[in-house]
């Protein structure tokens, strides 16, 4: 995880997850994130695709692992153009893929609070898109890691 992550965390109020469409990675890490009780804001968003629903197989794998049906059922896919920049506050995006940070160029986004999601756990590699390369229970225990592992860092066991 290394140091540009940690010196942003300390003053960071928003944790924003970023994919395609917002209807798996970027809504099953918002999603689960915030069973966690994470003390910043936990947002998501799709940098591609426009979309209404999560995939009927992201709520199914939140529904095993405990979070309420109402709180998936609640959840609306955002695009990230329709995110409010200005309100943000101290923001760190995590990319599922390089190409999802890149996307942020046009909201000048400073580059120190751009991460991809796998640099959480050490790794530098982009979590593939299920959707259209499968691989769904991998994709989502990888998420999951990195979720978990994040919530660690900020809130270490003393």
């Amino acid at each position: 995880m290394g140091s540009r992550l940690d010196e942003v965390l300390k003053e960071s109020t928003q944790l924003i997850f970023l994919c395609s469409g917002n209807i798996i990675r970027s809504a099953f890490a918002h999603i689960y994130a915030e069973t966690m009780n994470f003390r910043q804001e936990i947002l998501s968003a799709g940098t591609k695709y426009w979309n209404n629903d999560i995939l009927d197989r992201t709520g199914e794998k939140l529904l095993d692992l405990g979070v309420p049906v109402e709180r998936i059922e609640g959840f609306k896919p955002t695009h990230y153009s329709e995110l409010d920049y200005e309100k943000l506050d101290n923001p760190i995006f995590f990319g599922m893929k390089e190409e999802h940070l890149k996307a942020l160029d046009k909201y000048d986004i400073p580059y120190k609070r751009r991460f991809l999601l796998t640099e959480i756990i050490c790794k530098n590699t982009d979590v593939k898109d299920p959707y259209f390369e499968g691989g769904y229970e991998e994709v989502f225990a990888l998420i999951k890691q990195c979720v978990e592992t994040l919530f660690e860092k900020i809130n270490p066991k003393v």
